[in-house]
């Protein structure tokens, strides 16, 4: 499949970027209904990814990271291996986005990890394992442990204002 190049703020049409916002309406109720009959947490986890490998313009992969005890990261409903390989190197460096937006409840975009500052060793080691860029968004904070939603591509710039 090839994807569109897009910049930052302009509509993509990879994934959810045809959606009319009517319909993007209708699919975000369909999947919050879903995740309502759910009784097996890591079942939702699996639909929250997949709905956000569906309908996000630009993700190629999703997990999400469950950091433990404010210090260990750990994948949860990882779509492949290149989500479970972040996870790893945020575990191994201490730093990265998934952990940012955990801990700082925000919403943390990397365009382009090859040139990422921000975390230098990890985005190194991000980099050569085959990211390009990254969403990460936190999702919750229960007492000691946080998770966070992560979307990958291995494709730097592919995330825009719509993705986000």
């Amino acid at each position: 499949m090839r994807i569109k190049e897009s910049g930052r703020g302009e509509p993509s049409e990879h994934n959810g970027g045809n959606a009319s916002p009517e319909e993007l309406a209708r699919k975000l109720s369909d999947l919050a209904r879903t995740l309502h009959e759910e009784q097996d947490p890591d079942d939702v986890l699996r639909s929250v990814v997949h709905a956000a490998i569906e309908l996000i313009p630009g993700v190629e992969e999703g997990s999400i990271s469950v950091v433990f005890d404010r210090k260990n990261v750990g994948s949860r409903a990882p779509s492949g291996e290149l989500p479970c390989m972040v996870d790893a190197l945020q575990n191994e460096t201490g730093q990265g986005p998934c952990l940012d937006a955990a801990y700082q409840h925000r919403t943390v975009r990397v365009p382009d990890m090859s040139c990422e500052q921000r975390w230098p060793v990890f985005a190194e080691k991000a980099s050569a394992a085959g990211v390009g860029s990254m969403l990460a968004f936190q999702l919750y904070v229960d007492e000691r442990n946080l998770g966070a939603l992560n979307l990958y591509s291995r494709r730097p710039s592919a995330f825009t204002d719509e993705s986000e």
